[in-house]
């Protein structure tokens, strides 16, 4: 009897351990000096902030970029974290995303796989995989790994994006 009583008072804080999850919330600037690799178009950014609204298992990234004179704002894309596939047609980029995302077993970690189909205007359509590990480190930056393969090549692309929390 004991132990009935011992697992019922105790259940409560396994489960909230368990459900223990990283705040991605917030808006974070790309440290663009101590990001690596990032794409030849970032030579002429001047700053590149994502705002993160958090609610359950999803986050809604909406990234503005400014540079050149310019600002141009994103669609927002809603990352769901829950390992199902999510299908994002991007007619700026000219792309369409099959991706699934969840969290890692740390519960601070967040891991997307991403199939990307991109079709550019008298260019032949390029398909791609993209593997993502979004980490929080401290509370005020966030490390982004993206690592791109192209279909029918070797061809491997890595980058790291460092943002940094704003507010």
């Amino acid at each position: 009897m004991k132990r009935f009583w011992w697992v019922l008072l105790t259940a409560p804080l396994f489960l909230q351990f368990q459900t223990s999850r990283g705040s991605f919330a917030g808006s974070w600037e790309l440290d663009l000096k101590n990001s690596v690799n990032l794409p030849p178009s970032f030579k002429s950014v001047d700053s590149y902030v994502i705002d993160i609204a958090q609610k359950g298992d999803s986050l809604t990234v909406v990234a503005t970029m400014k540079g050149n004179g310019q600002t141009v704002p994103f669609p927002p894309f809603v990352y769901s974290l829950d390992g199902k596939e999510t299908y994002r047609k991007d007619s700026l980029r000219g792309s369409e995303r099959w991706m699934s995302a969840g969290w890692a077993a740390n519960g601070k970690s967040v891991v997307m796989d991403t199939r990307v189909l991109m079709k550019q205007a008298g260019r032949p359509a390029v398909e791609m995989t993209q593997h993502d590990d979004w980490k929080l480190v401290g509370g005020t930056s966030l490390d982004v790994s993206i690592t791109q393969k192209m279909k029918g090549t070797d061809s491997v692309r890595t980058e790291r994006r460092i943002f940094r929390k704003l507010k």
